[in-house]
């Protein structure tokens, strides 16, 4: 991984949103992204130069993305973590939010509005950065 890249997770049972997702941070550039299709993936390929995270809430599995969050901010409560869902979109976001996610997006998701956020992360990375030299 380069010095400046974001190194993302993105956690999504859906290969081809999983896919899409991938190709935009990448468009972006100083992106590094890594895809896992569950809770068990995510946890496995999960280390401290994560900066960054999406996750689905529903997931296949026995774990959904909100004990996921739970357990990510648990072993780095720096970690900027967005939550994304189709289904009951306003109680989610006030579960999300109060586990500790950072921002909410609902699907389908608005590229637009993730792309401002992600402004703003690396934004404070930058900055984080140079505060290292």
């Amino acid at each position: 991984m380069k010095k400046n890249e974001l190194k993302t997770l993105i956690v999504e049972d859906d290969l081809r949103a999983a896919e899409t997702l991938c190709e935009f941070l990448d468009l972006r550039g100083k992106m590094k992204s890594v895809i896992a299709c569950d809770v068990e993936d995510a946890l496995s390929l999960f280390n401290s130069d994560f900066e960054f995270a999406i996750i689905d809430i529903n997931l296949s599995g026995e774990i959904d993305g909100l004990e996921l969050l739970r357990r990510l901010k648990a072993l780095n409560p720096n970690l900027f973590i967005v939550i994304v869902t189709a289904s009951d979109i306003d109680d989610n976001r006030k579960i999300s939010l109060s586990l500790g996610a950072d921002a909410f997006l609902p699907k389908p998701l608005d590229f637009g509005s993730l792309d401002v956020i992600l402004d703003g992360v690396c934004s404070k990375k930058t900055v984080a950065d140079h505060g290292k030299t």
